[in-house]
C-alpha cells in the first residue's frame, strides 16, 4: 500500500481537497500544523500521475504514512492527525481528565493497538476500568509495581521483561497502561511515587507506549511540571469526549498546544 493510499485511508485525506495540516487565517500566513512552519506548498500534498494514481509529494506526510501501520490511534481524527497519525513508540502519554472521558479514550487505543497486534497490559488496583477482551490483553498489579518493589531498576526492568515477551510472542509491541489516578487515591500521602516516569526517556525500550491515567483533581495533588517534563505525550479529556493537546514531544523539538 502506498503513502497516499495509508493518508487516505486512515486519516481521509482527500486529493481534491488541500492538506489538512495547512491552515491559513486571516491576516496570517498559511502555515503547517505540523510543525507551526510557514509552507510554500499552499496545500498542494499529492500529485496525480494518471488514472486515478497519485504520489504524495511532502516529506512531512511520507514520515506520518510509513509510521501509520505501527502507530495506535485515538479514532478521533483531528487528534490523531495532530498526533502525526497516532502514538508512535516509544512514548510515554499522559491522559488528563476524569474517568468516564478518559475511560471511553482507553478503550478506543486498546482496542486499536489490538487490531495493530500489540500486547496491551493493564496496571491497576483491583478491577481495570475497561474490560476489552482478546488474545494479548493481561492485567498487572500496580500495588506490586510500585509498593513491593520500589527500586527504579526493577520497574525499568520490569516493563522492558513485557516489551520483550511480546516480541516473543510475535506481537508488534506494548501497550502498557498505568492507573495512577486510582493509585493516588489510595495512597493519599504519596505526592510523588512515580520513579519509573521520570526515568523512562533512559530505558532502552524501543516498541512500546506508555499511557498513565489521572484524574482531574491529579494536578493539584502532584507537580503540573512533573507531569509535563515526564512524558513526551500529554492529553486533557473532556466531557462530552473533546481531547485538548497539551504537548507532543519529538525528536529534536517539542510542539506544545491546544487541539
Amino acid at each position: 500500500m502506498s503513502n497516499w493510499d495509508f493518508l487516505v485511508r486512515y486519516l481521509r485525506f482527500s486529493p481534491n481537497k488541500p492538506c489538512r495540516f495547512w491552515v491559513q487565517a486571516e491576516g496570517k500566513a498559511s502555515r503547517c500544523m505540523l510543525d507551526g512552519s510557514v509552507p510554500i506548498c499552499c496545500g498542494y500534498w499529492c500529485d496525480e500521475l494518471g488514472s486515478g494514481l497519485y504520489v504524495v509529494i511532502c516529506e512531512k506526510l511520507k514520515e506520518i504514512a510509513r509510521s501509520l501501520p505501527y502507530t495506535v490511534q485515538t479514532r478521533l481524527d483531528d487528534v490523531d492527525l495532530m498526533l502525526k497519525g497516532g502514538l508512535i513508540p516509544p512514548s510515554h502519554v499522559a491522559l488528563l481528565g476524569e474517568s468516564r472521558g478518559v475511560e471511553l479514550l482507553l478503550r478506543h487505543l486498546i482496542i486499536d493497538a489490538l487490531e495493530k497486534g500489540y500486547m496491551c497490559v493493564q496496571m491497576v488496583l483491583g478491577e481495570p476500568r475497561v474490560n476489552v477482551e482478546g488474545q494479548g490483553v493481561l492485567l498487572g498489579d500496580l500495588g506490586s509495581f510500585y509498593d513491593a518493589h520500589p527500586s527504579v531498576h526493577y520497574q525499568v526492568e520490569e516493563v522492558a521483561r513485557l516489551e520483550r515477551n511480546s516480541l516473543e510472542r510475535g506481537f508488534q509491541g506494548l501497550l502498557i497502561t498505568f492507573d495512577n489516578a486510582s493509585y493516588l487515591r489510595s495512597r493519599r500521602r504519596a505526592t510523588k511515587p512515580f520513579f519509573f516516569e521520570e526515568q523512562k526517556d533512559k530505558t532502552k525500550l524501543k516498541k512500546t507506549v506508555c499511557v498513565c491515567m489521572y484524574n482531574g483533581s491529579t494536578i493539584n495533588e502532584i507537580n503540573r511540571r512533573f507531569i509535563m517534563e515526564n512524558h513526551s505525550v500529554t492529553l486533557y479529556v473532556e466531557e462530552p469526549l473533546k481531547i485538548k493537546i497539551l504537548k507532543t514531544k519529538w525528536p529534536g523539538k517539542m510542539l506544545s498546544v491546544t487541539q
